[in-house]
């Protein structure tokens, strides 16, 4: 195992430069995805609502084709599981809120008691599995493709932490591009309102890659007990053609990596999405998979939901 968390095939003199200390000590108590605050970001998906018995705000949404009936889901891009008991009282909620059908995902380091749901009437399912970086692996071996990538975007970009509330608009543009360029739906965009919501969730740290031009890209992580969860990574053309992205990546494995596991998101199902992926996985040493939940709670909903699906998110 490699102790400095740089690829051995890279020169110690390309290491990238960083402005000062920034750092963020890990608040306790609920998943940061959980919560309402951050519930408040996605309302382009759904109502942000809760419920008896489970702390994790979640979505309810009309079904399209079902007049009157409504959907819940999960927040993106995945939630903490109910536990022992709660999967029932989280079914019996749901029921009385003549909700028609519910769905989420979990998040990959979450325990899984699979018998409560599957007594509750829940279908679980597996899901294309998680990259992560786990430092008590070795460093992932690269091809010599990868290794060059690797050291162009280290001389081509200088990375260092960025506030979140200086640069939600330019992070919430390149979101835009990306979505529309890469031709994902309507609902898969993440507004500006999403980008504000992050701004004030402490355990948001941000990290941007600079050329001569700017900001070129960025990579928004949070971080909670000993774990970091990467959020999403957008930015220009550029920095996808000049490897901005492999520079952000790499410096986020040597910023973290020698402590923390990085959970760096799944697969895209969508194959317009592959190449960010395909960076991603570059960086992983190990993958896991990442569990879903599904109820339906009235039938006559099932034909308009398998016409249009619930909305959804592309990977991370």
């Amino acid at each position: 195992m490699h102790s400095n968390f740089s690829h051995p095939d890279v020169h110690p003199s390309l290491h990238l430069p960083f402005a000062g200390t920034w750092s963020l000590p890990d608040r306790p108590g609920l998943f940061p995805y959980d919560s309402a605050q951050y519930a408040s970001g996605l309302r382009h998906l759904g109502t942000p609502q809760t419920t008896a018995g489970w702390p994790v705000t979640f979505l309810t949404y009309p079904i399209p084709g079902a007049e009157g009936l409504q959907a819940a889901r999960g927040p993106w891009p995945y939630c903490s599981p109910p536990h022992g008991d709660q999967v029932g009282e989280l079914r019996a909620s749901l029921a009385r809120q003549n909700l028609a059908a519910f769905q989420a995902d979990f998040r990959p380091d979450a325990t899984l008691l699979l018998d409560p749901f599957r007594e509750a009437g829940f279908e679980i399912t597996s899901q294309k599995g998680a990259y992560v970086f786990d430092p008590g692996l070795d460093y992932p071996r690269h091809c010599p493709r990868m290794r060059y990538d690797i050291q162009r975007g280290r001389r081509g970009w200088c990375v260092e932490p960025v506030s979140l509330a200086d640069y939600r608009r330019t992070i919430s543009r390149y979101e835009a591009l990306l979505t529309r360029e890469k031709g994902f739906r309507p609902q898969s965009f993440l507004p500006p309102a999403h980008f504000a919501a992050l701004v004030d969730l402490p355990q948001v740290q941000v990290l941007g890659a600079f050329d001569a031009a700017g900001l070129g890209a960025a990579l928004i992580t949070l971080h909670w007990e000993g774990k970091v969860y990467f959020h999403t990574m957008v930015g220009a053309a550029r920095a996808l053609r000049e490897c901005g992205f492999h520079a952000l990546l790499q410096a986020a494995v040597e910023r973290w990596g020698s402590s923390r596991t990085l959970y760096f998101g799944s697969a895209s199902d969508d194959p317009d999405g592959s190449e960010i992926a395909r960076i991603k996985s570059r960086f992983s040493n190990r993958r896991i998979p990442i569990f879903s939940a599904r109820i339906m709670l009235n039938t006559e909903a099932l034909p308009a939901l398998d016409a249009v699906r619930a909305p959804r998110l592309p990977a991370q």
